[in-house]
């Protein structure tokens, strides 16, 4: 009685007359599991208790909404007295998986992949557990990828804009960080370092007016980078500010610059390497001269025709199309030779 209401549900699935179906299944599934609790536990009433506890599962998944819990709960009743039970492995996998839902935990997806591998196992041939163990295995690489952390030279390639880097310098080999600087702000880009970073526990930043502290924290919990030194120069802190970016690969820091002082870092705490970068004023100047260049290269004097000696040639060559060119002895000479 419980499988043929139960096929009735999944016919009328989503209407009145389905959900009433799959309820009278549940009561039929849950009646017999209660009768076989009384019966003596021979192999035939453990293997339809098994078989029972699946079904109830399948009537769980297709309650609205689905209730997963009770459903991982049914199979894994069923999977106590038969491990081999592929309807009920299938089915604790779709509990696990909550219709492909996104935010699953990777424990929960390792799980539920472990079930369908089983299951594929069993059944080499079942196109749809096939698909299924392919797409959660991609669901757990994408996971894993995300959890890589590339060197701190690939992260500061792929990931911080050079217009950034400008007057700045390059500190990544002695103290972890690259800065730059407009007229304005003073850019520092520090690169994870073997975790990604999120403000609750890996790093660590405070801006003073005139001090900057940085701190991070490996996967143990231990420092693996600090700096905690004066600036260079004074900043406005209410105006500076620090944030995460490309999901937690990269530290950018934000100093803006006090408008009493000249423009010019010449490295972000004092102590650390000098930049050989130009001024603002002196890189403007640059820019200057290298577009008179430009310009000049542009408007430099072309050759002059000899308008004159031009008509005399066509004059004395008849017939022949004489343009502007190499008009010398030689040339006409060779012309004639082709």
């Amino acid at each position: 009685k419980g499988n043929v209401a139960f096929k009735r549900a999944a016919l009328l699935r989503r209407t009145t007359a389905g959900k009433q179906y799959l309820s009278e299944a549940k009561s039929y599934y849950i009646q017999a599991i209660q009768q076989l609790g009384l019966a003596r536990a021979d192999a035939a009433n453990l293997a339809l208790t098994c078989a029972l506890h699946s079904n109830l599962a399948a009537v769980y998944l297709q309650e609205v909404p689905p209730r997963w819990t009770e459903a991982k709960a049914a199979t894994d009743i069923a999977l106590t007295i038969d491990p081999q039970h592929v309807k009920a492995r299938f089915r604790r996998a779709q509990a696990l998986l909550q219709d492909n839902r996104e935010g699953l935990s990777e424990e929960a997806l390792r799980e539920a992949l472990c079930d369908l591998e089983a299951v594929q196992k069993l059944e080499p041939a079942n196109k749809q557990v096939r698909e299924e163990v392919n797409r959660v295995t991609g669901r757990i690489q994408r996971l894993e990828s995300k959890r890589i952390v590339p060197s701190s030279k690939e992260i500061l390639q792929k990931h911080i804009a050079t217009s950034l880097l400008e007057r700045g310098g390059d500190c990544l080999e002695s103290f972890g960080y690259v800065w730059g600087q407009s007229e304005t702000l003073v850019h520092v880009f520090v690169p994870a370092r073997g975790v990604r970073m999120s403000k609750n526990a890996e790093v660590e930043c405070e801006i003073q007016s005139r001090k900057l502290a940085v701190k991070l924290f490996g996967n143990d919990g231990q420092t693996v980078m600090e700096i905690d030194s004066l600036l260079h120069k004074p900043v406005q802190p209410d105006e500076s500010s620090w944030q995460l970016e490309e999901g937690g690969l990269v530290l950018h820091i934000e100093l803006a610059k006090n408008k009493f002082e000249d423009e010019h870092w010449e490295r972000v705490w004092q102590g650390h390497p000098c930049t050989m970068a130009p001024t603002a004023q002196e890189q403007k100047q640059l820019q200057k001269v290298a577009q008179a260049a430009c310009r000049a290269d542009a408007e430099e004097e072309k050759p002059r025709i000899d308008e004159e000696k031009l008509r005399r040639w066509k004059e004395a060559l008849p017939g022949i199309d004489v343009q502007w060119g190499d008009t010398s002895i030689e040339s006409i000479r060779q012309g004639f030779c082709d």
